[in-house]
């Protein structure tokens, strides 16, 4: 009885493992954008007033990622995890950056901003998904 115990312990821990690596590396990636898009800034490739854009398209991207990365661990209710793993990765990365400004205020926006990484997160399994069954019907 023990060992049944311990098969549904970890496959509890299996999904949720997968969804903070996937928020995890997608914070990592973040950085790595961040500073890139920093150095379109500072050569002058881009202006100013495209930072509100490039903030929102570097959440989505990195959503993105977040969930497939969690997608590609998992079988069951892929697309729930993937959605939470792009929520978790949208609060971890605020939650870092006011760290880092010394600034932590809770506003609206942070709620549209874990939808938008819920939605991403959860299309990037769908997608996977998608491609899975392709691949196994080719084969």
């Amino acid at each position: 009885m023990k060992h049944n115990g311990r098969r549904r312990k970890n496959a509890a821990q299996k999904p949720l493992l997968a969804c903070c690596k996937g928020a995890m590396l997608a914070c990592v990636l973040t950085v790595v954008f961040v500073l890139l898009f920093s150095l379109l800034l500072k050569v002058r490739w881009m202006q100013e007033d495209s930072i509100a854009a490039a903030n929102t398209l570097i959440k989505g991207i990195c959503a993105l990622i977040a969930g497939w990365i969690t997608a590609r661990r998992l079988q069951n209710r892929a697309w729930l995890w993937a959605g939470a793993s792009g929520g978790l990765y949208i609060l971890v990365s605020f939650a870092a950056f006011s760290i880092a400004q010394s600034t932590f205020s809770l506003k609206p926006t942070l709620l549209a901003d874990a939808a938008l990484g819920f939605v991403c997160g959860a299309a990037a399994a769908i997608v996977q998904n998608i491609f899975r069954k392709r691949e196994n019907s080719q084969a």
